[in-house]
């Protein structure tokens, strides 16, 4: 009896032992996620700033870049294609968003912000000239549903 008795008090800690794990487990993957939310969250912080760097430490370009988002038109060939890549960088940053909001790696709230700055913030007829020119081919279908949805309001 003893000896039953034993293995019954060892099942019953064993089986402890696992409910415990698994709830660790549950614990660190909560606390990884809320980790993953925040670097991701500061990634794209990082990414806005880099574009928002070459724009203070660049005067020309800041100028060139104004006059772009008015009237692509009224850029030569050197400036459309700097124009261009600084698009490029903008869109691939709000892409970024939004591929970290649909995997859900980015904390509650933040794509609606994120999403409504780059709307507003890209939201000229020079930017809509090179969506519209070309751009819009190179992202991701959901993603240009996005900026299309964006550009119609």
């Amino acid at each position: 009896m003893d000896l039953k008795k034993s293995a019954l008090v060892a099942e019953i800690l064993g089986g402890i032992g696992i409910i415990v794990s698994i709830l660790y487990l549950g614990f660190e993957i909560s606390e990884n996620n809320k980790n993953t939310r925040t670097s991701n969250h500061l990634a794209l912080q990082e990414l806005t700033g880099q574009i928002n760097s070459l724009l203070i430490e660049n005067p020309a370009l800041a100028e060139m870049i104004l006059k772009g988002q008015d009237d692509l038109a009224s850029l030569s060939d050197i400036e459309r294609m700097q124009f261009y890549a600084f698009a490029d960088r903008s869109f691939n940053v709000w892409e970024t968003a939004f591929l970290m909001n649909k995997d859900g790696t980015l904390p509650a709230g933040t794509w609606d912000l994120w999403s409504d700055g780059y709307c507003e913030a890209l939201d000229l007829p020079g930017y809509h000239a090179l969506w519209n020119d070309g751009m819009n081919r190179v992202f991701r279908v959901d993603f240009t549903d996005v900026v299309n949805a964006c550009f119609a309001k």
